[in-house]
């Protein structure tokens, strides 16, 4: 690890990393040799300073009526690290401390929902990939029609066979179809149950954990999407069983 990994990591960001670079070369100088140095402006200058100086990486001096700006020696940053070090570990026993307080005013059903989108044949698979990684029941909305001889039907395939042999316990809805009834047929397993309907759907859905994820195999525009989110996998869940009777 570098030096600027480690103030990255600290919370220094890239402009103050550079300057307080910069001056470790130099020394204490007035801001016009920084300035020349680093190639940035007076106006731009004075306030990584100043925030350096607050965070105790700089210091700063008058000479002859001229303001000087001097770093800390690489000893002193050391301790400096130390400091933010003790700084932080007070933070947490105080954060501990107001733990019951932030509980109280904590809403969990106004949490966000995580949402990631996948495009291409690739992005197909990183989804059924995700997919697989469940440690849980899967459900799903099956539509064989739509990938079959499509650019995903090894891929979709590959899945398949992966997750009998994973046995995760999977219930699928399935578009009744020839294709389907045939494919379906052939991978029965004690871990697989499905059940044929007479619904018309063009994607395929997972249910899985606390996420819905679905695929879209139309040529051309293949895609995929994540949604991570306790109510609305909750809610899919209770809809797919409605389904499955």
């Amino acid at each position: 690890m570098t030096v600027e990994d480690i103030l990255t990591n600290i919370g220094l960001n890239t402009k103050q990393i550079y300057v307080l670079m910069a001056l470790m070369e130099l020394g204490s100088q007035p801001v016009s040799i920084v300035a020349k140095k680093t190639n940035l402006n007076r106006t731009t200058l004075y306030p990584i300073l100043t925030e350096l100086i607050k965070l105790g990486f700089v210091s700063k001096f008058n000479k002859l009526n001229i303001q000087y700006f001097s770093p800390v020696s690489p000893e002193d940053l050391v301790g400096v690290i130390k400091r933010k070090k003790e700084e932080f570990g007070r933070l947490e026993s105080e954060m501990k401390n107001v733990l019951p307080d932030l509980r109280a005013r904590f809403n969990p059903y106004m949490s966000k929902a995580n949402v990631g989108f996948f495009e291409g044949t690739q992005g197909v698979k990183n989804v059924l990939e995700d997919v697989l990684h469940s440690k849980g029941e899967i459900l799903a909305y099956r539509c064989v029609d739509s990938w079959m001889t499509g650019q995903a039907s090894e891929i979709v395939k590959d899945f398949d066979r992966r997750c009998i042999l994973k046995k995760n316990k999977m219930k699928f809805i399935v578009m009744d179809s020839a294709i389907a009834r045939v494919y379906f047929l052939d991978m029965v397993r004690k871990n697989v149950e499905f059940k044929l309907k007479k619904m018309k759907f063009e994607n395929e859905i997972y249910i899985y954990e606390n996420k819905i994820a679905s695929i879209s195999f139309i040529s051309g525009s293949m895609f995929g999407a994540i949604i991570e989110s306790n109510e609305n996998s909750k809610t899919q869940k209770a809809v797919f069983y409605l389904g499955w009777k």
